[in-house]
């Protein structure tokens, strides 16, 4: 699995494996592709808060 963090290459890793980010507030696209070229992208808008 190859996986993208707006739209730049993150890292490779086997499927199934879990990864982690620490993400920048706003909105982050995640990517993901296969090693047949099937790919998925998903955009998700982070917010921090003060707790």
């Amino acid at each position: 699995m190859y996986w993208y963090i707006n739209n730049k290459f993150y890292k490779a890793s086997p499927a199934g494996e879990k990864q982690f980010f620490s993400p920048q507030e706003g909105p982050v696209k995640i990517s993901c592709t296969d090693d047949k070229g099937r790919n998925r992208d998903i955009t998700i808008h982070v917010k921090y808060i003060n707790l």
